[in-house]
Order: structure tokens, then sequence, then C-alpha cells
């Protein structure tokens, strides 16, 4: 693993300083707690800038900062900051940031472990695989496994090879995730746990599951991927290209920035790593090939003004998108807030709703919330695999919209107010 320019490690971007994330101007009034722009700030700032600002803090200060470090999934990158910076703070809560650190590191040597007799299986059998997200970032990109927490292992496939590889996964050991079925069978999104360890991994054998604007070019995916080394066996990896309109969209067009702070990061330290090796016109061409043009301005965007992110000029120029100052405000408060706080996650059907781009596509996602597939419905009520799904249990899926879920159902009608995500969702559907 090449060494890498931690995000926040260089001196803060021009484009917001961090006066105005330790405090809410006239132009851009976040209403963000302190501790999570205090966290941002001695993420990005210089190390002589960190130290005159962290001067006047109190433990109480530092316990708050500390506290939102780890329910951002940011503490080991914060304890590897301090660490580096030479910053003083309280033992205490170097201690906390410190098993935050390690508790990643073990979780990882362990996903690590399996990872390479996983990966070993797969290459017997003539399968190509490719690392994503996780997998890939944190030791290929950040360049230390400690630094990256992981809910799962990410790994892409060919389409044509998906049902040779959970063949040969089940041998492996892996057993498919209850109630998940659905997925592989809509996305070609496989949610598998390991029998003995407990440990998830998603098998995709599409880049992008859900419906995207843009097409995938897979074939001319796979030409452009690259060689690597990870867990003592040979992966492939997405150019660096790829990866970040792929970690863009993500973000931002599939999840609605519901993920948080730490895709922010990955774009950070992706831009530290490969930005030199990046041409502006390809990657414009990229997002637009696959549909992420705003997505991929977006995530950029907020990368560069929350994380620090050393994103050239060019990059957002030949992307040509621009969100409103207002949507782009009032996404950074979302993001910004304490996490559950943020109004609650959408469902992906109303998600779907938002952002569909044509009558075609909205009547095509009504179609799956009246009359789900078999496979969800199964999932939905708790049926065994092999039970049937009768007309009567339809009737009760829309009873349960009409009577049980009325705020839902209200939302797909679109009555309600419009919130950040649904201004996203038809701002990417805009583009």
């Amino acid at each position: 693993a090449r060494p890498v320019d931690r995000p926040g490690a260089r001196h803060h971007d021009a484009h917001m300083s961090h006066n105005t994330l330790e405090a809410p101007s006239e132009s851009r009034p976040y209403s963000a707690s302190v501790a999570v722009r205090r966290l941002l700030t001695l993420l990005r700032a210089a190390p002589e800038e960190a130290a005159r600002l962290v001067a006047p803090w109190q433990d109480e200060e530092w316990s708050a900062v500390v506290a939102q470090a780890e329910r951002r999934s940011l503490a080991p990158l914060l304890y590897d900051r301090m660490q580096r910076m030479a910053i003083a703070v309280s033992e205490g809560q170097m201690q906390r940031l410190r098993r935050q650190y390690l508790a990643t590191a073990a979780a990882n040597l362990r996903r690590s472990h399996l990872l390479g007799g996983t990966l070993t299986s797969l290459r017997a059998a003539g399968i190509r695989v490719a690392l994503l997200k996780g997998a890939h970032l944190a030791p290929l990109v950040y360049g230390n496994e400690a630094l990256r927490p992981m809910a799962d292992t990410d790994l892409l496939v060919q389409e044509q090879e998906a049902g040779l590889a959970l063949e040969i996964l089940a041998e492996s050991g892996y057993d498919p995730v209850s109630g998940q079925a659905w997925m592989g069978e809509r996305y070609g999104h496989y949610a598998l746990r390991h029998c003995e360890t407990g440990l998830l991994l998603e098998l995709h054998a599409r880049l992008a599951p859900f419906e995207q604007r843009g097409e995938i070019d897979q074939a001319a995916l796979w030409d452009r991927m690259l060689p690597a080394t990870v867990a003592g066996e040979r992966v492939w990896t997405l150019c660096p290209v790829d990866l970040l309109v792929y970690l863009s969209i993500h973000a931002a067009s599939q999840h609605l920035l519901q993920m948080g702070l730490l895709p922010l990061f990955d774009l950070a330290a992706l831009c530290a790593v490969s930005g030199g090796e990046i041409e502006a016109q390809e990657l414009a061409l990229r997002a637009r090939e696959w549909g992420g043009t705003r997505a991929t301005w977006l995530a950029l965007t907020l990368a560069r003004d929350l994380a620090g992110a050393r994103v050239p000029d060019a990059f957002t120029q030949a992307l040509g998108a621009a969100a409103t100052p207002g949507l782009l405000a009032d996404l950074c408060e979302q993001l910004l807030r304490e996490p559950g706080q943020a109004g609650g996650a959408p469902s992906p059907n109303l998600m779907a709703l938002w952002a569909a781009p044509d009558w075609r596509t909205r009547l095509r996602t009504w179609g799956r919330i009246l009359h789900p597939e078999a496979a969800h419905m199964r999932a939905l009520y708790r049926l065994g695999e092999d039970e049937p799904v009768s007309g009567l249990l339809y009737l009760r899926r829309l009873s349960d919209l009409i009577f049980r879920r009325k705020a839902t159902l209200r939302g797909l009608l679109g009555r309600t107010r419009e919130t950040p995500y649904e201004a996203l969702a038809r701002w990417l559907a805009d583009g």
C-alpha cells in the first residue's frame, strides 16, 4: 500500500475556513453542534493552527468532540491525527480514541483473514473478483486498515459468474441473510453471513444495483480494472476515475447522503492518493455516462467543504453542475446534525419515487410498492422460503399501507413537507 497524506493532514482548503465551521456565519448559517464543527476543524486544520484552536478546550469539550467522532465512525482518523500532531489532550480522551482505533484494526484484521481464504476459493474457481468500498479503501487508499471502519466486505464479480460465486461462497461457509434474497433477484446484490464468525459479505453482480439514469458498460469497466494484492491474494480494483465516480454516486444518489460524513473522508483520502492521476474531462465523461454528473459534483463539493478534500477546481468545472446555495447549506446542516436526529431516513421506495426521472419509472416504482415480488413479501411477513404468497397477503400489504403506515403513504403521495432528502432527490433527478 502506498503512503497516504491523510484527509486533513495538510492545510485546510481555501473554499471553507475553520472559522466557518467554528461559528455560524450570516452567509452560511449552519446550525450544527459546536462539537461536530470542532471535530471537522481538528481533522482538517494544519498542525499549528489546530494546536492554537484546541488550547482553551476543557476536558468536557474534548469529550463532546470525541463522542461525535465515535458516533460518526471518525474516531480512528481523529486518533491518528492527534498522534501525528502531538496535541496535548487528557489521557482519558486519548484512551477512548485509542480503543476505537485498536478495535477497528482488530475487526478489519479478522475480515482480512477471512477475506484471504474467500479470495483463494474464488480464484481457484476462475472467478475474477474486485474489491469495493471499505475492502478496497482501507488497505489501498487509506494505507492503514485501522483508519477505516467497515460493517461488511463488498465484492464485485461479473454478472455471468455470480451464480458460481454464490456456490463457492456457500461451500466456504456463507449463508444468505434471512429476508434479503429479494435484493439478489432485483438488484444483483446478495447479502451473506459467515456461519462461524458472523461477519457479513455483500456480493455484487453489478456495480450499481439501483436504478440509474445512465448506463454502466460492465465490459469496459472490467477492462479498466487495476490489479492489486490484498490479504495475500491477487484482486482487482476500480481505476481511480471509476472509483471516484462510484463513491460519489453511492453516497449522494443511491443513499442521499444518509451514510453521513465518512464517505466524504473516503473521497478526501482518494483525492490525496490518486487525484493527480485523474483527468478532469475523463471524470466528467464517466459521470455523464453513469448518470451521476450532479451526484459527483455534489459529493466532491461536500468532501472539499467539510472533509478538506483537495478537489481540483478543474473537476467541479468540468462536471458543470451546481446546486443552489440554499440546497447546499441545507445538506451541510443535515450532514452535521446529531445522527438519528435528522428527521428519519426515508424508505427506499420513497427515495425511488422522489428520484424517478419520468412517469414510466414512477409507475414501475408504484407497481413494486403495491405488488412486491414474492421473495420481498416473504421477507416482509416472515414467511418460509417455500410458503406460497396468496392474493390475501397482497390485500394485507395494501391495508398496511393505508392504515398502519399513514405517514409513509402521505410521503408517497407527496403531501409531506419537502425535506432536504426529497429536495436532493429531485435535484439529482433533474440533472
